[in-house]
């Protein structure tokens, strides 16, 4: 399995709730609750951010990217809530709960003070 295999995989699996590890399993469950619910996925190494919540309005992405940059027609938009950003192509599942304001996307999260180490940044 490529990396790109395991993310998909990974997405659609929190997605859809199936074959989910037990953690996953008991998050899932959790949701039939009426409280809200944070999952937070944290991919080392293995996530474009870029491709993944997409910049398709933005001409310095596909000129910087002309090679991997997610075709604008194949991009799936989120509306105005989604500030000129799109999802990929491969996410398709998580498009209802969007729709249906379940789910937020939060880019490009930071703290105060960063020093541009991955390693110290996740722990």
């Amino acid at each position: 399995m490529n990396r790109r295999e395991f993310i998909q995989k990974s997405l659609l699996t929190l997605a859809l709730g199936q074959g989910a590890p037990s953690l996953l399993s008991k998050t899932a469950l959790a949701a039939q609750s009426k409280d809200k619910i944070l999952v937070v996925v944290n991919l080392f190494g293995g996530n474009d951010q870029l491709n993944t919540l997409v910049p398709y309005r933005n001409e310095l992405y596909y000129r910087l990217r002309p090679n991997i940059a997610i075709k604008r027609e194949e991009v799936l938009e989120l509306g105005a809530n989604g500030q000129r950003l799109g999802l990929h192509p491969e996410l398709r599942p998580l498009m209802q709960m969007w729709n249906n304001g379940e789910l937020a996307l939060v880019p490009q999260v930071g703290y105060p003070n960063p020093n541009r180490s991955h390693f110290i940044s996740t722990s």
